[in-house]
This record gives structure tokens, C-alpha cells and sequence, in this order.
């Protein structure tokens, strides 16, 4: 009953359980075994949803082991790492009425970063994006999964701008969470880091121009917008920029974008996924 209330008081509080430190050896009949206990959990709505998250998590556990094996690993583990992938991504992902443990495997399909996932991960956003009031611990996990897992494909990119530029959703804070994320992102190469810090300086740009002009009846409206996105912009700006240059407001990005849009970017390694120093 411990063990249940504190995973429940993790979810509640947007935290990841603990990583373990050192990774557990899984062998294959005991991989198999945690397969089943989520099967058996993960969609029986009168079984606690603690029950399967804590299954999704020991199934991330074996995922990482096996994939330390890198090379080393045999044939039967690998289609292992795989068959955990499709099992997360393709069932647990998309239970019905089990918020917690969507969210929960949302969450470890970001931190495992299988490209596998990537396309279950898109489906998945795009019916959580399609409700006029969405789960917000869905949007902001859904969002950094998908910036962890870090698509190239022109699909994922194109969604996470459409929510993160251009307004598609009416939420202010779905728009928010899409620019959190695209900072977040595992590699970008230069031209849609470039893309993506474009971008997002035009929108919250437009949002700061309209709000301190135009039609004086609307101002309020695109006040509170830009109020809800602007920390996120901002920091976005900066690590996307990458030299350290901090902005106080969309003017000064702007400026900084007049005098560096000509020159050689980089690709982008977000900040979960650097090498530290």
C-alpha cells in the first residue's frame, strides 16, 4: 500500500520515479514475465493503475538492461528491447480510462528515446491535441516524450511547430508546453534548429506586438497569451540560440536574429542529452 500511495504522489506531482543507480540484470524468462504482469494490469480498470505503472517501469528497467548489451546482444534480445517498445507504445499508450498509466508510459517511452516509439508517440498526441479541454499532464509529458524520443521526420517537426507557433490549439498553455519541448528536443540538425528558433521568435513576436498595439479591444486577449507563453519562449530563444545571449522580451531576440540568421548553425543537442563537462 506504501509502495502504491507514493508512485500515485509522483504521478500527482509531475516527478519520474527514481532511477536506479545500477542497472538490473533481466533475463529473458523474466522479461517475458514482467510482458505478462502489464498485459494482465494495464487495462483491468478494477485493479489499481499503480499496479501496471509499476510494471511499465520494471519493463523500462529490462529495456535499459538489455540495450547496455549494445552489440553484445543477441538476437533474442533485441527482439526483446522491441517487443517492449511495441507493447508500451501500442497498448499501454492508448488504454482507455487508465489516465494514470498513459501518462506513465508516455513518460517512459521518452526517457527509453526508441525511435520505435515515435510514430505511436505522434498518433497518440494527435488524438490528445483533437480535445477542446486535454489532459494537461498528457500535453506537457506527450510534448517531452516526443522532443526526448527526437523524430527527424517532417510529420513530428510539423506537429510540434503547428502547436508551438502557430495557435493551433486554443489553450495558451498547450502552445507553452509545444515550445518547452522544442528545446528539449534530442538532436536537431541546423536547419530546423534554425527553423524552430525562427519560428517561435515570430509568434511570440507577434504576440508582443499585438498586445502593446493595434486594435485596443484586443490587446487583453493577446496580453494574457503572450503572459502565458513568454518564459518558456524566452528560454527556448536562448538555448536554441546557444551562445549564451539571454532575451528579456521578443524585441531583443529579434535584434539578435537580424545580426546572426546569416551565419553557419550547428546542429542542436537539448539539454538532457549534452555531455557535461
Amino acid at each position: 500500500m506504501a509502495t502504491r500511495l507514493l508512485l500515485a504522489l509522483l504521478l500527482a506531482a509531475g516527478l519520474s520515479p527514481a532511477e536506479d543507480k545500477e542497472l538490473t540484470a533481466y533475463s529473458l524468462p523474466e522479461i517475458d514475465g514482467l510482458m505478462q504482469s502489464f498485459r494482465q494490469t494495464y487495462k483491468k480498470k478494477d485493479a489499481p493503475q499503480e499496479d501496471a505503472i509499476s510494471s511499465v517501469i520494471d519493463l523500462k528497467k529490462a529495456y535499459r538492461y538489455l540495450a547496455s548489451k549494445g552489440e553484445a546482444a543477441t538476437k533474442e534480445e533485441q527482439k526483446a528491447q522491441k517487443n517492449i517498445i511495441l507493447l508500451i507504445a501500442k497498448k499501454g499508450l492508448f488504454v482507455r480510462d487508465r489516465p494514470q498509466v498513459a501518462l506513465e508510459c508516455a513518460r517512459v517511452l521518452g526517457e527509453i528515446g526508441d525511435q520505435a516509439a515515435a510514430p505511436h508517440m505522434r498518433k497518440w498526441m494527435e488524438k490528445v491535441l483533437d480535445q477542446k479541454s486535454p489532459n494537461a499532464s498528457w500535453v506537457e509529458y506527450g510534448f517531452q516524450s516526443l522532443a526526448w524520443i527526437g523524430a527527424q521526420d517532417s510529420r513530428t517537426l510539423d506537429l510540434m511547430l503547428d502547436y508551438a507557433t502557430k495557435g493551433k490549439h486554443p489553450e495558451p498553455q498547450v502552445t507553452s508546453y509545444a515550445i518547452k519541448a522544442c528545446y528539449q528536443w534530442r538532436h536537431l540538425a541546423a536547419k530546423d534548429r534554425k527553423n524552430f528558433f525562427n519560428k517561435i521568435n515570430m509568434y511570440v513576436g507577434g504576440l508582443y506586438s499585438s498586445m502593446r498595439g493595434g486594435d485596443a479591444n484586443k490587446r487583453v486577449v493577446y496580453e494574457q497569451r503572450y503572459n502565458a507563453v513568454k518564459n518558456d519562449a524566452m528560454a527556448a530563444l536562448k538555448e536554441l540560440a546557444g551562445d549564451g545571449t539571454t532575451f528579456k522580451n521578443p524585441a531583443e531576440a529579434q535584434t539578435w536574429w537580424n545580426n546572426n540568421k546569416k551565419r553557419k548553425w550547428a546542429d542542436y543537442t537539448g539539454p538532457r542529452f549534452r555531455k557535461k563537462p
